[in-house]
Parts: structure tokens; sequence; C-alpha cells
């Protein structure tokens, strides 16, 4: 085994290749409410569409500060239009999908105190320099 290990290192070494690049998105969560709402950082999570041909499924969901987005703070409050943005970095491919989703409470308004869940899929057809999320939060509220 430990042979074969070193053959294919040996061989990735001697053709110039390399681990796959990580990914990086920009990753923006937009107030679309008239009203205010927050986020908590931690219901915030990404998922990857992830193994090959029939074996092919969504993995787990994890948080997206694990990957860098708002991983100092714990809260988002966001006032009406207001945008927040910070970057989500992952060692797959970029050319794997991936869907995004946030939980966001509705802090004013009709269903003021409520709790709901915005999601948005990215289909991995963006270019590799492009990779742009805006997720809409706050349209039930």
């Amino acid at each position: 085994m430990s042979r074969a290990l070193f053959l294919a290192v040996a061989l990735l070494l001697a053709t110039g290749a390399g681990p796959a690049a990580a990914c990086r998105y920009r990753f923006a969560v937009i107030n679309a409410a008239d009203v205010a709402v927050t986020i908590n950082i931690a219901d915030v999570q990404v998922r990857s569409r992830v193994g090959v041909g029939i074996a092919q499924g969504w993995g787990p969901w994890r948080r997206a500060s694990s990957g860098g987005w708002f991983d100092t703070i714990n809260r988002l409050r966001l006032d009406p239009g207001e945008e927040q943005v910070d970057y989500y970095g992952t060692g797959l491919l970029c050319s794997d999908r991936r869907q995004f989703r946030a939980v966001y409470i509705c802090r004013g308004g009709s269903h003021q105190g409520s709790s709901y869940t915005a999601a948005y899929s990215d289909d991995g057809s963006q270019s590799e320099a492009d990779r742009w999320v805006d997720l809409q939060v706050g349209r039930q509220c």
C-alpha cells in the first residue's frame, strides 16, 4: 500500500499536478424587508453536491462560519435594504454545486419575532474568479 502511495505522489510531482485550488465565494446577505432582521451566524449553512454518477448526492449541512464567513461574530442585524458581505472558502472544487441557507428573525411588522429560512442554490456554472452568493432574507417579514 505504501509503495502505491509513493508512486502516486511521485507521478503527481513529475507531472506538475497538485491539489485542487480552494474555492472562495463572495457571500452577501441582503435584507429585502421593510423591517430589520437578525441572523444568528450558527444558523447560516452550506452544503455541497458530492460524489460521481449514481453515487452523487448532497453532503451534510455545515456552518458557513467554518469556511471563514463571519467567523468572529455571533449575530448580524440588518436594517431594511442593508447588505453584509464576507467571504466563504472551501477546499472542494468550485465546479461542485452548493446550497446556502440562513434562518432569520423578523424584528418588526406583523411577523415580528417569527423566524424563516432563506435559501440560494449555486449550480456550479460561475467562473472560478466570479463566485457570488446574494442571499436575500426578510421577504416573509
